[in-house]
């Protein structure tokens, strides 16, 4: 019989003390008890007092304040190392992002789900409630996988459905980091490019995504982006030539 997985949720926040309370309270409130969520506050400059009042006493939950700004990449990694020095036996971690919370009972339906295959990498999908930005709203559009599949993370970019839910089995992440070195946010592909596994679909949706115009903390996301030498650097480190 197989053991209900332990999930490792990486919560990283800037200056957001409100928006988060509702990504919080979306897990807390999950009827599911196997897991731990790690709150990265990336040197936020806002009070985030009503939300250390709320995870007070938490045992599930451990809140980082970081004296600096970190940015994503840098704050995911430390939260990976974290959980490899802690891990359980059949982890898995995720992100959740401040502006994002998951659907009732979604824990409970990774978990049976994940049961049912042997993968390192899974996909959910998300529903997206971001339409109501400035920008070009097809940008932000989602649509469902309907199916069961495996997919090459290649394969997944050419057919690109918007924005998913990824679940990570921990114990093949020892080495495998996000690009922190010359990119302090965004350029996740980077990240998912290593990983020696395809995609495992899950045809249910699990998770409430919401973009907000403030969304990359300090971001330098496009100020690096037009440099060759910093994405040459980076390429070089992938499993392709």
């Amino acid at each position: 019989m197989k053991k209900n997985p332990f999930f490792y949720i990486m919560l990283p926040t800037f200056n957001r003390p409100e928006l988060i309370l509702r990504s919080v309270q979306s897990v807390i409130n999950q009827p599911y008890n196997e897991y731990k969520l790690v709150i990265f506050n990336d040197g936020s400059t806002s009070d985030y007092s009503e939300l250390e009042e709320l995870i007070d006493g938490c045992t599930k939950v451990e809140y980082i304040k970081s004296r600096d700004n970190l940015g994503i990449n840098k704050s995911r990694n430390i939260m990976i190392e974290s959980f490899l020095k802690d891990i359980n036996i059949d982890s898995y971690f995720f992100t959740l992002s401040d502006d994002d919370y998951l659907m009732e009972n979604s824990l409970q339906i990774m978990s049976k789900e994940i049961n049912k295959f042997s993968s390192i990498w899974y996909c959910f999908n998300c529903k997206s409630n971001s339409k109501h930005l400035s920008y070009k709203s097809n940008y932000f559009d989602n649509s469902d996988y309907l199916n069961y599949e495996k997919l090459n993370f290649s394969d997944f970019l050419k057919e690109y459905k918007g924005d998913k839910h990824f679940v990570f089995k921990l114990d093949h992440f020892k080495k495998i980091r996000y690009p922190e070195k010359y990119f302090k946010n965004g350029f996740e592909h980077l990240f998912y490019y290593k990983i020696p596994s395809r995609i495992q679909t899950i045809p249910i949706t699990v998770k409430v995504i919401e973009y907000y115009e403030d969304g990359l903390s300090l971001s330098d996301i496009y100020k690096k982006f037009d440099s060759f030498d910093v994405r040459f650097k980076e390429l070089k480190t992938l499993p392709f030539k």
